[in-house]
């Protein structure tokens, strides 16, 4: 009879830091959390080119003293890079000053965010 092991469920997601910034042509977005004694390094940035658009998770190795990455999504499947389903304009714009963002464009981030940590997961746990 071949036996079940259980695995120890995924703890909470601890935000150390969440930071959007304006780059010379990009709206940036930074996070940095906890989950399980590890730490990860969420990365997304809205280029004025879609194709230079990227977003990263990366992990932090102690052993080394740098951020590995673990997982990326191609610009194509970015909701930053997406346009408005009913209008024809970008979600979020990359020339946007990031205090004018609306809950449309900080939905974009949020859904690449969880995205990235959802692979994250996938391969660390």
């Amino acid at each position: 009879m071949k036996t079940k092991t259980k695995t120890a469920p995924v703890s909470a997601l601890k935000t150390i830091e969440e930071v959007y910034f304006n780059g010379s042509q990009s709206v940036e977005f930074k996070g940095i959390y906890n989950i399980d004694g590890l730490k990860l390094k969420v990365e997304i940035d809205r280029d004025s080119y879609d194709s230079q658009s990227h977003a990263y998770i990366s992990v932090w190795q102690a052993a080394n003293l740098q951020w590995s990455q673990v997982a990326s999504l191609h610009h194509s499947e970015m909701a930053v890079c997406a346009r408005h389903p009913q209008r024809d304009f970008e979600l979020v714009f990359y020339q946007m000053k990031v205090r004018d963002m609306g809950l449309v464009e900080r939905n974009a981030f949020q859904a690449d965010k969880d995205a990235l940590i959802k692979l994250a997961k996938q391969i660390l746990f």
